[in-house]
């Protein structure tokens, strides 16, 4: 191996190194962050920060919000087939917005496994503040604390109250998938607002989106 072609190797590593320090920051972090705080956490210059998150927004892999930077859609949906999101999207949709509409609350629809969640789509609620995007509320649904993620791990409904948004509560139960994953419904409210009164009805979703996505595998797929 050449010196240059070492170099050229060094380098490279150097990127993806500072690539993945990157997204496991925004990954753990419940709300979006700026240049000079994941600077200072992953111990590179703001410049390098900077120019790569400017790369990876372009590939989806993140994505802006105002002056700071979150998880993108594309890291969300890493290794899901695009048809299954869309059949995914389609039966629960009507049901994320009925909850919203029902309860004032933010509604999400989520995919994983005991590793944990990736958010595939949300109906924000109107008991949400609406400063908080549709983006950030995805990327706290998918908080390795978020409800869904302990409803994965336990392989059961699950609450989880302030511990990604200070002043929330929410609710996660699941549904099997043919793939061996299971999908989740969230629901979020502001706290106080007894989010345990919609177990029940949570649930019976959750089984109803169960059989829907069932019957739609057993008739050819999506």
């Amino acid at each position: 191996m050449t010196r240059e072609s070492a170099a050229d190797d060094s380098a490279g590593r150097s990127v993806v190194r500072g690539v993945f320090a990157v997204l496991r920051e925004l990954r753990e972090e419940t709300a979006p962050l700026g240049v000079s705080t994941l600077s200072r956490r992953v111990g590179l210059p703001k410049s390098t920060v900077q120019r790569l998150l400017v790369q990876m927004a372009a590939e989806g892999a993140v994505e802006r919000v105002g002056r700071a930077w979150t998880i993108g859609l594309a890291m969300r949906q890493v290794g899901l087939d695009s048809r299954s999101v869309s059949g995914l999207r389609y039966v629960t949709r009507p049901r994320l917005r009925r909850i919203a509409l029902a309860t004032g609350a933010s509604t999400f629809l989520s995919v994983g496994d005991a590793a944990g969640p990736v958010t595939l789509d949300q109906v924000s609620g109107a008991l949400i503040d609406p400063r908080i995007s549709p983006e950030q509320q995805m990327s706290m649904a998918a908080h390795p604390a978020s409800a869904a993620a302990l409803a994965m791990a336990a392989g059961g409904p699950a609450i989880e109250r302030g511990s990604v948004g200070p002043g929330y509560e929410c609710i996660a139960d699941l549904f099997p998938l043919a793939t061996g994953e299971v999908g989740a419904l969230t629901l979020t409210l502001p706290r106080g607002r007894g989010v345990e009164q919609f177990v029940k009805a949570l649930h019976r979703m959750s089984e109803s989106i169960g059989i829907d996505v069932d019957n739609v595998g057993r008739d050819g797929g999506w």
